[in-house]
């Protein structure tokens, strides 16, 4: 029971970088720059360790 508990957070955590990760997307796309990094920084709050959101960061500063 609490493997699947774990599971369930995990994917629910994951479903919400997932969110996250459109709306950084988007907002790059529209070269709304302080957008992304604000959003990308909610990530890192939330995960410290997300390599993906380190790698948008570095886009967001080529971009700027």
């Amino acid at each position: 029971m609490f493997g699947s508990t774990k599971k369930q957070e995990v994917q629910t955590k994951q479903l919400s970088f997932d969110s996250y990760f459109d709306r950084i997307e988007t907002a790059l796309a529209k070269g709304q720059y302080e957008k992304a990094d604000w959003l990308l920084e909610e990530v890192l709050a939330i995960d410290p360790n997300n390599a993906k959101a380190y790698f948008y960061q570095i886009l967001v500063i080529i971009f700027q």
